[in-house]
């Protein structure tokens, strides 16, 4: 009878010290768990609004900003162009993929206000709400535009980029850029420092396409 109940007596101690041991081992756990950094945000916006957003980046975005919502690890600093020979230090967001974004900021305040962003890679899922992004044709741009629009001759530093959208349906801060997908077609009538029309037909020979897009933030709205 003593035997029973001194090995009932070890069998509850024993069975106590196993429950605390894995209670210690749950709340260690637990207080681990509680330090950990919020994850990057996963992108699943991708639409550009001149003076208000692209994407997650809003117009008051500093460079943090841009690293804690898509992770330091997609976002490097790097010189870029800025046309007419000239460069500046930038941010990259997503560098060297399809959706890579060119972020320029303002001379007086760098990675804190930013002054526009470029959008250039073939592939990529950026687009503006109406729809345009890198490839989108001539023709498209003028269905969605609603008329005719205005854009700058070939060679030369400006070469291809939006003049004025006539007051039509696009957004009147969103620029493009046009590449010819014909080259040989636009020389020599389509070159030079002037403004030509979409519905030259010129241009639509020369098959133009959007080779960037250019999303203002730093004024208006």
């Amino acid at each position: 009878m003593r035997s029973y109940t001194l090995f009932s007596l070890l069998l509850v101690l024993f069975i106590s010290c196993e429950f605390g041991s894995s209670s210690t081992g749950t709340t260690t756990g637990a207080a681990t768990d509680t330090t950990a950094k919020p994850a990057a945000v996963t992108p699943t916006d991708w639409v550009c609004i001149p003076h208000r957003k692209v994407g997650l980046i809003t117009k008051d975005a500093t460079e943090e900003a841009i690293k804690y919502v898509y992770g330091a690890d997609q976002v490097k600093r790097q010189e870029i162009g800025l046309g007419e020979g000239e460069t500046t230090m930038g941010t990259i967001v997503f560098p060297g993929t399809a959706n890579e974004l060119i972020v320029e900021w303002t001379q007086d305040d760098p990675y804190k206000t930013i002054s526009r962003i470029r959008i250039e890679k073939a592939g990529t899922q950026w687009k503006s709400k109406e729809g345009i992004t890198i490839g989108t044709t001539l023709e498209e741009l003028v269905k969605l535009n609603r008329k005719d629009f205005k854009f700058f001759g070939f060679e030369w530093d400006y070469s291809g980029s939006l003049d004025s959208w006539e007051g039509g349906q696009i957004q009147a801060d969103l620029k493009v850029v046009l590449t010819p997908e014909n080259p040989k077609a636009v020389f020599p009538k389509l070159v030079g420092d002037r403004s030509f029309s979409s519905s030259n037909p010129i241009a639509k020979e020369a098959n133009l396409k959007v080779s960037a897009l250019i999303i203002e933030m730093s004024k208006g709205e």
